[in-house]
């Protein structure tokens, strides 16, 4: 969900529940990524030396003025061209950690909510990994992409001793579709599960549908880990950049084809001996639309050497550094043990490096008292394997110590920290022999008419293993294979079990049942919506029309509904309400989209429907655009053009800013608005803009000395479709009526070059002169903490602060250290159903992180009573937040609601949460 800025769009929350969310995941490289059948496309970002770096945008530039060369950070663009058929996505991040003890490393797509990158478990202490490169693999929700340009930026929190930053060198965007998704198939043609291979095998793939123009292979075997995730025995590939010309793609694996026949050799020369039928192989092939396939894995592999043997000596963790980093001064080392070194012939160090070869700086590597020769990237990952003469090792532990004489970054030693293999000169025994053991017992599939199915087993034993596949208990001619394909599935198919005998020459084993379930041919697809209705504002007596968009097999059939009952009649992709009135005000609108394939509902969107009587009148002229520009004027010192375009959110006009080039001045404005002093007005519009972004709004004396007239720069958090934006507030710094006020829209600070924004219905009124009742006690803490309670599972406190904002107090809440419940809370609250309420606070949190909100039932079952975890984005100084919404779940007046502030999910060690002015009233 996005967040609200500061008086931000009306929005009714619909989430049920108390969602306790989790923190950010463990790191999944290791195992992740595609696996066989997968079909998916990658899209890709490559930095620069320019954009690369991410800083803690809440930094104190007068005490570290150096991090504001590095400031604001930039806004970065991926194209993705196809979302159709999508089911999951992920990305791959060439991630350094960055300067020691930095918190809150986070991303976003198009500016939805932050996704925190994980911890990386291979390190005791997640708050001190200066100096580490690893690559990420994180999940993106699907809801965060869209086709075209989606704008990525990266936040950062602080460290513990000066400023916060990390980097990214690269970033690969990988969507997942449903295997119905046209794409080339084909499966790895010279090996066989169960089958033995010897030195440098060449692998094949061949292509059984499609055409393809690229092949990556990749084995499963237990070696050196070098993308820095701390796990040897893995699929073996990283997305390590070496250099600023060198574009982020796979590496490390096997090997790459581009034409066909497509085959590879695997230089296994330094691969160590790996246990029996331990090793996998698989292939991606991409196909000339770009979607790849991943092959069926063949498993139960045995690699037996000709002639040699080579054993990887790994590094003994206990003697690795926390911080593998020297610089002048410093020493550091780990031992690596080698049990013995009778008949070994050669020897060589894996080891990777970041800044290992800084230009200017001397670095010094050793093993024992042998000196390695200097090696390394100035300022970048580098993966080196160094020859080290035999005669240098030790049996037992040997010593590998780092030492240089640089006074500026340092060296960076990668963690697991470098290992040493040793050659000897004798092939290693045979395995003893063994009666095959199924690993993964094949599962049921599902299929259209018309399609084929892939059942797949995997087995270990003593090569070579023999597969026979059956169907309803008999032999399938020619399904000798770990994998079987079936033909083109019939209805005669549907409930038929497949199993398969594995078996050599000590024994057999059938693996488990797997069935077939085929259904009625279908080449369409269920219905997907690209625009979800949004909420509507609308004066008693005016209509409001919704809208949604929704693709897949047509025809599409449509069913509104309101407050969750079919509209009669509502049956087309838009609805147009009869006239509104009170009665109508909270209504929550949404479709019913359908075809022969499926259905999909869409989100509720808010009808709001608000009353005016004729003294309030619009102080804003032309506020539908209908006239053109005509009473409004653009201005920028940047680039850009301001336009009436066609279509209006319900007229037929609507203004529309371009953005060439932001510039730091960039504004739509119209001047000469008449104000009262002291007195409640209400500002409504809608609006939109091409990417997400927000927009800022300042009511202002239109000259010098451009007095705070009642809005000062509040955020509003757009959407890239219409949507409606509500902003209370009272005239201030003025004693007689004046007609000198400018109404600005500004774009300056949130822009950037290409976006496009799309405003409204502009309703600048006097606001309802009734009193308000505020059903929060100590709203402004100024009675200290009474009434409201903290709690944590991890460790904090809660006090009252001074100064507040624009008063005397305010709440504090500060975080010593995460736990999984921390909250801040008032119990006990009046409330009554289905009536709209507004939530209004002030806030701000010195490292820039956001606070969740959320409206319940104090006690279990934790009834959502209008507001489930509603993300706020906060400053690093005092801002006034805002929500509408109506309350749900109940049909009788409650006294049991509780308001919660959540930073479970947010805060971190060390940061301090800051609340004031806290109302909750009737609208």
């Amino acid at each position: 969900m996005k967040k609200i800025g500061r008086y931000g769009a009306v929005l009714l929350i619909t989430l049920a529940g108390l969602l306790l969310g989790t923190g950010a995941g463990e790191a999944q490289f290791a195992g992740g990524g595609p696996k066989p059948g997968d079909v998916y496309k990658e899209f890709y970002f490559t930095h620069n030396s320019t954009n690369w770096r991410v800083t803690d945008p809440g930094v104190d530039l007068v005490k570290y003025p150096e991090a504001a060369a590095f400031l604001p950070n930039p806004t970065l663009y991926i194209n993705v061209d196809d979302l159709a058929g999508a089911t999951k996505a992920e990305v791959v991040i060439d991630f350094w950690c960055g300067h020691e003890g930095t918190t809150g490393r986070a991303f976003r797509f198009n500016g939805n909510s932050w996704i925190y990158l994980p911890d990386l478990p291979a390190l005791s202490d997640p708050d001190n990994k200066y100096m580490h490169q690893t690559n990420h693999l994180v999940s993106v929700p699907l809801s965060h992409l869209k086709v075209g340009s989606n704008a990525i930026q990266g936040t950062s929190g602080p460290n513990g001793w000066d400023w916060g930053q990390w980097g990214w060198f690269g970033i690969v965007l990988r969507v997942y579709y449903s295997p119905s998704k046209p794409h080339a198939t084909g499966h790895i043609s010279s090996h066989t599960s169960g089958s033995l291979f010897t030195d440098n095998p060449t692998l094949s793939a061949a292509i059984t549908q499609g055409t393809a123009n690229r092949v990556d292979f990749l084995a499963y075997y237990d070696g050196y880990d070098t993308d820095g995730d701390g796990v040897y025995k893995d699929w073996h590939r990283n997305y390590h950049r070496t250099s600023w010309t060198e574009t982020i793609g796979i590496k490390g694996h096997v090997g790459t084809d581009t034409t066909a026949p497509f085959s590879v050799t695997w230089d296994t020369s330094w691969i160590p001996d790996q246990d029996p039928g331990q090793v996998k192989f698989i292939a991606r092939i991409r196909d000339t639309n770009g979607y790849w396939y991943v092959t069926p894995e063949v498993s139960n592999l045995s690699f037996q050497r000709s002639s040699a043997s080579v054993k990887l000596y790994k590094p003994t963790t206990s003697t690795v550094p926390q911080l593998y980093w020297v610089r002048v001064g410093q020493v550091k080392s780990h031992k690596v043990n080698i049990p013995t070194l009778s008949g070994a012939t050669a020897a060589l160090m894996h080891t990777a490096t970041w800044n290992g070869n800084e230009t200017g700086a001397s670095f010094y590597n050793n093993v024992n008292s042998w000196t390695a020769p200097k090696y390394g990237k100035d300022h970048f990952y580098s993966y080196d394997l160094i020859s080290v003469p035999t005669s240098a090792l030790r049996t037992g532990d040997n010593t590998i110590t780092f030492s240089s004489s640089t006074v500026h970054h340092g060296i960076e030693v990668m963690w697991p920290a470098p290992a040493i293999a040793v050659r000897y000169g004798t092939a290693p025994p045979p395995p003893t022999p063994t009666a095959p053991t199924i690993t993964q017992q094949p599962s049921n599939q599902t299929v259209q008419v018309g399609q084929t199915a892939t059942f797949s087993v995997s087995a270990t034993g003593t090569a070579t293993l023999r597969y026979q596949w059956r169907k309803n208990g008999a032999s399938i001619s020619g399904a000798t294979s770990a994998s079987y394909t079936t033909p083109a599935t019939t209805t005669a198919d549907n409930g038929a079990v497949f199993s398969c005998v594995v078996s050599n020459d000590y024994g057999s084993v059938t693996s488990n049942n797997a069935t077939l379930t085929v259904q009625q041919s279908s080449t369409g697809t269920a219905p997907v919506i690209t625009q979800q209705p949004s909420s509507r504002t609308v004066q008693v007596g005016q209509t409001a029309t919704f809208t949604v968009t929704a693709t897949g097999t047509t025809p599409l059939n449509y069913q509104w509904r309101k407050n969750g009952a079919p509209i009669s009649g509502a049956t087309s992709g838009s609805y147009t309400t009869p006239p509104a009135t009170t009665a109508d005000n909270g209504a929550l609108f949404s479709c019913v989209v359908s075809n022969s394939y499926g259905s999909v509902t869409s989100s509720s969107a808010t009808l709001v429907v608000v009353t005016s009587t004729p003294s309030e009148s619009n102080g804003v002229s032309n506020p539908g655009f209908e006239s053109g520009t005509s009473g409004w004027n653009y201005y920028t010192n940047g680039q850009g053009s301001f336009t009436a375009s066609s279509p209006g959110y319900e007229g037929s006009m609507a203004a529309s800013v371009a953005i060439t080039s932001t510039g730091t001045n960039n504004q739509l404005y119209q001047y000469g608005i008449a104000l009262e002093p002291n007195t409640d007005y209400r500002l409504s519009f809608v609006a939109y803009s091409s990417s997400g972004r927000d927009l800022k709004v300042s009511l202002l004396k239109h000259g010098s000395p451009y007095t705070d007239y009642g809005i000062s720069m509040e955020t509003v958090d757009l959407g890239s479709g219409w949507s409606s934006h509500v902003i209370s507030f009272r005239t201030r710094n003025f004693a007689a009526p004046v007609d000198d006020a400018r109404l600005m829209f500004w774009f300056a600070d949130t822009a950037a070059a290409g976006d496009q924004f799309w405003i409204d219905s502009v309703v600048l009124i006097k606001g309802s002169t009734t009193t308000t009742t505020n059903i929060v006690g100590n709203p402004g803490f100024e009675a200290g903490t009474s009434g409201w309670t903290f709690y944590t599972n991890g460790s904090g406190t809660f006090a009252a602060s001074s100064p507040g904002d624009n008063s005397a107090s305010a709440g504090k809440v500060s975080i010593i250290s995460k736990g999984t419940n921390t909250q801040l809370y008032q119990q006990g609250l009046a409330l009554e159903p289905n009536t709209q309420y507004q939530l209004k606070f002030s806030a701000y949190c010195p490292t820039g992180r956001d606070v969740k909100v959320s409206l319940l039932k104090h006690v279990s079952p934790y009834t959502n009573y209008g507001v489930s975890m509603q993300s706020f984005d906060l400053s690093t100084g005092w801002g006034a937040y805002s929500l509408t919404f109506n309350t749900p779940n109940f049909g009788a007046p409650v006294n049991d609601g509780r308001l919660m502030f959540w930073f479970a999910d947010t805060g971190l060690a060390g940061d301090a949460f800051f609340i004031d002015n806290v109302e909750l009233s009737k609208k």
